[in-house]
C-alpha cells in the first residue's frame, strides 16, 4: 500500500488522500503525501496514536461517524473496553480548544469568520468535529460557548462572522461584555 501510494503521489490525478487506519506505522506515510503538498484524510478510532491523528490535514474518528446503539446483553462497562458508542469530549475540553483557535483566527477588532475558525479548530485538532460535542454544524458548537465568542448578525460573504466575548471584572465587580 505505501509504495502504491508514493508512486499516486507522482501521477498528479489525486488531489486527496485518505487514510483509513489507526495505526502510527502509517505516520511517517501520511507526513509524506503532506510535503508533496496533498492533503491526507485520516479515519480510524478515538485511540489512534497522536502521533498519526497530528500527521493529518484532518481526522475522523469512526466512532464519530457511526452511531452504534448498544448490543442486547452487553453492559456499558464491555461497550466502553470495546470502543463501542460515540466517545463525547467534555465541555471544558470544547471552550479550550474553541478559544484556543478563537486567539489565532480572529482579526484586530476581534471579530472572527466561521470558516477561518472552523480552519483553525481542524488545525489545533485534526480529530475536531462538532458531532463530539453534541452539535450538529460548527454553529451550534460555538453556541454552546457564548462566553467565549457571540455571532455578529454580520456575514462575510456567505460566513457567519463572531465577535470575541471579554468579561472584565469592572471597580465595582460587575462584568461587562466588549
Amino acid at each position: 500500500m505505501i509504495i502504491d501510494t508514493v508512486d499516486m503521489l507522482h501521477q498528479s490525478r489525486i488531489d486527496v488522500f485518505v487514510l483509513v487506519t489507526s495505526d502510527s506505522d502509517f505516520t511517517a506515510l501520511a507526513t509524506r503525501i503532506r510535503e508533496e503538498g496533498f492533503k491526507v484524510v485520516g479515519m480510524g478510532r478515538m485511540t489512534a496514536p497522536s502521533s498519526f491523528v497530528k500527521a493529518c490535514d484532518e481526522f475522523l474518528t469512526l466512532e464519530s461517524l457511526f452511531s452504534v446503539k448498544p448490543q442486547a446483553g452487553l453492559s456499558g462497562e464491555v461497550h466502553a473496553s470495546l470502543g463501542i458508542g460515540t466517545a463525547a469530549m467534555s465541555v471544558e475540553e470544547g471552550k479550550d480548544l474553541l478559544a484556543r483557535a478563537v486567539k489565532q483566527a480572529a482579526n484586530s477588532d476581534g471579530v472572527v469568520r466561521g470558516a477561518d475558525l472552523g480552519i483553525m479548530l481542524k488545525r489545533l485538532d485534526p480529530r475536531f468535529s462538532p458531532f463530539q460535542y453534541g452539535a450538529r454544524r460548527l454553529s451550534e458548537f460555538i453556541a454552546l460557548y457564548p462566553g467565549v465568542l457571540r455571532p455578529t448578525g454580520k456575514r462575510s460573504g456567505l460566513d457567519p462572522t463572531y465577535k470575541i466575548v471579554t468579561v472584565e471584572p469592572t471597580k465595582n465587580s460587575s462584568n461587562t461584555e466588549a
